[in-house]
C-alpha cells in the first residue's frame, strides 16, 4: 500500500507563497509514488474568514491555533478559543486581540514551557473539535489550551 498525503492550504490567496510551497511539496511527494489530497479551506464556506486584508476584526468566538513539531521531530496541534476584541492594529502586518477563555498569562507561560514556536493563526469561529479531528486523522498530538 503507497503512502497517503493530506496537504492543507489554510492561505486565502491561490498561486502566493502559501500556495506555492504546498503545492512544491505536493509534487515532491507526487514523484515518490505518494497519492495526495490536497484541501484549500479558504475556498470552503466555513473557513473564509481571513483574506489577508491586515484589518482583523471583533469576532465572538475565534480559535487560536499552530501546527508545531516537539524536539523528536513529530508534529502537533496547539488550540485555544477566545474572542477577538475590536481593538486598533497593535503592529504592522497581520495582528489580532485576542480574549482567551482561559488565563491569558498561564496560557503563554504553558505554551513557551511546552516549547511551542511563535506565531500562530486565528481561525474565526470555534474549530476546536475539527482540529482534533484533524489531529487523530494524522495520527499526531492534539494540545488543547
Amino acid at each position: 500500500m503507497g503512502k497517503s498525503l493530506v496537504a492543507v492550504n489554510a492561505g486565502p490567496r491561490l498561486k502566493w507563497n502559501t500556495d506555492t510551497l504546498i503545492m512544491e511539496a505536493v509534487k515532491g511527494a507526487e514523484s515518490q509514488g505518494a497519492s495526495v489530497q490536497k484541501f484549500d479551506l479558504f475556498r470552503l464556506e466555513r473557513y473564509t474568514g481571513c483574506i489577508s486584508c491586515f484589518g482583523c476584526k471583533k469576532e465572538k468566538e475565534v480559535t487560536i491555533l499552530r501546527i508545531g513539531k516537539k524536539q523528536d521531530g513529530t508534529f502537533r496541534i496547539f488550540a485555544a478559543n477566545g474572542e477577538a476584541l475590536d481593538k486598533p492594529q497593535q503592529f504592522y502586518g497581520t495582528s489580532i486581540v485576542v480574549k482567551t477563555e482561559s488565563d491569558a498569562s498561564a496560557l503563554i507561560n504553558r505554551a513557551v514551557t511546552d516549547g511551542w514556536e511563535p506565531h500562530f493563526a486565528v481561525a474565526m469561529g470555534n474549530i476546536k473539535t475539527e482540529l482534533q479531528i484533524l489531529a487523530q486523522m494524522l495520527g499526531i498530538e492534539f494540545l488543547e489550551y
